[in-house]
């Protein structure tokens, strides 16, 4: 459990710092949707290698909205709230199908996937 709290916090750091750069375009239902879509595509992956790919897609695509092109509004903390949980459930569906994936192991797929790409 330990293990999995640790990747946590690094994908949690890692994409609260795509979002405080995220800007006007970028709005909450957009990021809500990369999560979700992420999760979805974890769900049904067959290998490990595969959600390894789609944490990297995933992360890459939220930064490159936070690095994109100059607008000043920045996202309510109600926003945020509901990104942060989008996040939640995508980060859930990365370890419960890992550990699937691994039969019941812990992985290191989250620390790969952040650090890694």
């Amino acid at each position: 459990m330990k293990q999995y709290m640790k990747k946590f916090v690094v994908l949690i750091c890692c994409a609260v710092c795509g979002m405080v750069g995220c800007k006007e375009y970028a709005s909450k239902d957009v990021l809500i949707q990369i999560y979700d879509e992420g999760g979805r595509q974890v769900t049904a992956a067959q290998s490990e290698a595969q959600i390894d790919s789609i944490i990297y897609e995933t992360t890459s695509r939220v930064a490159a909205i936070g690095n994109g092109p100059e607008g000043e509004k920045i996202l309510t903390a109600s926003d945020n709230e509901a990104i942060m949980e989008a996040q939640m459930r995508f980060v859930k569906a990365v370890q419960d199908r890992s550990k699937v994936l691994s039969g019941g192991q812990d992985s290191t797929l989250l620390i790969r996937g952040v650090t890694q790409h």
